[in-house]
């Protein structure tokens, strides 16, 4: 993750065009006091960014955090982790909290809502169904339930 930390902060910098030393201006604006040395360093990587990092740096460079972790692409798969590798656009999915990276065979909206709930706070979601609705889905179901309601509003 950091090599694309890496990449982003130099490929986003020079889009909009700042200097290292701008960039540096920018971030110790925002609270992060950096010098352009400091930032060269992030972008050869060769000093790692912390979160209060990360965070100045998102924005002095107008953009997202999650925009700075993964590569700036959709194509091909990322590597999250040492055992975990995902296609790319799955990952920006799941960092900008539009899904999970991988829901079960068949779910039903269950578990693409308890990602939502974790992800997003109150409101932000994008629930597969309406909030009114949700009570409904996560109540567990009755043994005498046969109507097939629950199992029909499911299904929508």
């Amino acid at each position: 993750m950091g090599a694309y930390v890496a990449a982003n902060v130099k490929r986003l910098r020079e889009s909009l065009p700042l200097t290292t030393e701008q960039l540096a201006e920018r971030t110790t604006g925002y609270g992060r006091p950096m010098r352009g040395n400091t930032i060269t360093k992030i972008e050869k990587g060769q000093r790692r960014v912390d979160v209060d990092d990360l965070t100045a740096l998102a924005l002095a460079l107008e953009t997202r955090p999650d925009a700075l972790l993964l590569p700036g692409t959709i194509v091909g798969d990322i590597q999250l982790a040492e055992t975990k590798t995902v296609p790319a656009y799955s990952a920006w999915r799941w960092a900008n909290g539009t899904g999970p990276l991988e829901l079960p065979d068949g779910d039903d909206g269950r578990a693409f809502n308890a990602f939502q709930t974790r992800a997003q706070p109150p409101g932000l979601g994008m629930f597969r169904y309406k909030p009114e609705e949700i009570e409904d889905i996560f109540r567990p179901k009755s043994q005498e339930d046969t109507s097939g309601e629950h199992r029909e509003e499911a299904e929508r």
